[in-house]
């Protein structure tokens, strides 16, 4: 299947394969389509086809009424034109019997229509679709689709599923709830929807809703415990969402980092997300969020972008991206003054083939591109990857804690075998700390520092008298050095023997 800007799928497979498909996250993806690069031309990504619809039938069918059942004048319906011509008259009758039809030859026939019609080939030119058609063609006609082709289609758009959650992409224009009883919606669709993606899980509980106008990855949890800890762990920080917008003008920054406190009100029924200010009343709730923006593409007028929330809350990116002079296109309640949607630019309308007013009827360019939820401690019945995670991480901290034992013994067993030179007693020390050198190195799996414990203890035998088997030990260790091809290990092999032929000559 293919997905352009609004997460909209085409089915291309059965729907047994779907059902296969719904249990493997789908990769995540970059690519532009249609509609950035319809804004963004400088975009190098390859655009998608748009649907293109059958413009012919509806052409023809203005032509034929406009040749045969055009409005004729009063004048020229009370005497035809053809009965004054003196060629089509036979004694004041217009062919009044069959008799006198018959009795005209095939010539008569062809003075009458002597002058051929003539029929322009423009008349039949069928004009392109604009890209005001080509963007709405795109997207999902949701009034005109039945219960069941709505339910077939979101069943098809799942992303993941698995014993705990299930993700999905809603289409622009599908509201989760809330809307009016003739207009179709997501909670409406849930029984019959759950009986497909999930026949096996009492209720899918949603995380988190998203606008009408926002297409994207919508989240659901199969169970009401896991809701409650994803909404806990979203003001931690732990859970973040990722959003693409096209926008007017472009960003200040490449990489911009959005930190303004918002608050909301409420007015006729309808919330909005304003900025803080100093007027602003002590009553309401302040939300300290951060939108970590980033242009993708840009034009001189308009900017593909993307956006990273964490601990979001509702229309952050919207108000973010409009408090910055950079709003989304289409929107319509984030603007600082008339028009609205905010007016676009006339070389970005050119460039369209759009008047002012048409732009008015783009739709609202924002999408929920990833959703990203990061594991924690308390996560419950993610069973998999959670002890696989556990193992790991037990084997990491042994290989440090080793890691660590070894360097104490290190430090040890250097200060003991110093003293070796003039004790025998710390010598037998320095022995019994580089046995235990040995048990931990083959426990670490490292074949050079292996050897160079064998040479700390050829350097305690030769300390306490033992010179052939110490010499005997830095031979074969010699051949070690060689075998794994460590200058390093050779090196520490020389410097033993430069040792022990040392002390030997010392007792001469």
């Amino acid at each position: 299947m293919s997905d352009d800007f609004f997460g909209i799928h085409v089915q291309t497979h059965s729907s047994t394969q779907r059902a296969a498909a719904n249990t493997a996250p789908e990769p995540a993806q970059e690519e532009a389509g249609f509609i950035e690069k319809q804004f963004i031309p400088s975009s190098s990504r390859v655009a998608e086809p748009a649907v293109s619809h059958d413009w012919t039938r509806e052409t023809e069918d203005d032509f034929i009424d406009q040749q045969y059942f055009r409005k004729i004048d009063p004048r020229e319906a009370s005497e035809p034109e053809c009965l004054q011509s003196p060629k089509r008259r036979d004694q004041g009758k217009w062919f009044a019997d069959d008799e006198s039809i018959q009795k005209r030859s095939d010539a008569s026939f062809a003075e009458d229509y002597e002058e051929p019609i003539e029929i322009d080939e423009k008349e039949f030119t069928i004009s392109a679709p604009t890209i005001l058609q080509q963007i709405n063609s795109s997207l999902l006609p949701i009034k005109h689709l039945s219960k069941e082709e709505l339910v077939d289609y979101l069943a098809s758009q799942v992303l993941y599923n698995d014993e705990d959650l299930l993700a999905l992409c809603k289409p622009y224009g599908l509201s989760y709830g809330g809307g009016s009883s003739d207009l179709p919606q997501i909670d409406r669709l849930m029984p019959a929807l759950k009986a497909v993606v999930a026949p096996a899980t009492a209720k899918l509980h949603l995380a988190k809703p998203l606008d009408r106008n926002v297409s994207g990855i919508l989240l659901f949890v199969k169970n009401e415990k896991l809701k409650h800890l994803l909404n806990q762990k979203s003001s931690e920080s732990l859970v973040m969402s990722e959003y693409r917008a096209i926008v007017r003008g472009t960003l200040a920054k490449p990489k911009q980092l959005i930190k303004i406190p918002l608050y909301k009100t409420v007015r006729d029924g309808q919330f909005k997300m304003k900025p803080l200010r100093e007027d602003t009343p002590k009553r309401h709730e302040i939300h300290y969020v951060e939108t970590r923006a980033r242009e993708i593409s840009s034009h001189r007028y308009c900017s593909y972008v993307g956006a990273l929330v964490k601990g979001e809350v509702p229309h952050q990116v919207r108000a973010h991206l409009s408090l910055v002079k950079c709003p989304i296109i289409g929107e319509d309640k984030y603007t600082d003054s008339p028009p609205r949607p905010p007016r676009l630019a006339d070389a970005t309308l050119e460039q369209l083939g759009l008047s002012q007013s048409q732009s008015r009827r783009l739709p609202f360019l924002l999408h929920h591109k990833e959703r990203i939820v990061l594991k924690f401690d308390d996560w419950p019945l993610v069973r998999i990857h959670y002890d696989w995670e556990t193992r790991l991480r037990h084997l990491f901290l042994k290989r440090l804690e080793v890691e660590r034992l070894l360097w104490i013994l290190s430090s040890l067993g250097g200060a003991y075998s110093a003293m070796g030179d003039y004790d025998e007693r710390f010598a037998r020390v320095a022995m019994k700390i580089s046995n235990h050198q040995i048990r931990l190195a083959t426990e670490y799996g490292d074949p050079v520092l292996l050897s160079r414990c064998h040479l700390y203890i050829a350097l305690s035998l030769a300390q306490q008298g033992y010179h052939k088997e110490a010499k005997q030990v830095v031979r074969w260790q010699s051949k070690m050095a060689r075998l794994y091809n460590s200058s390093f290990l050779l090196a520490c092999c020389q410097g033993i023997r430069a040792k022990i032929t040392a002390i030997i000559y010392d007792l001469r």
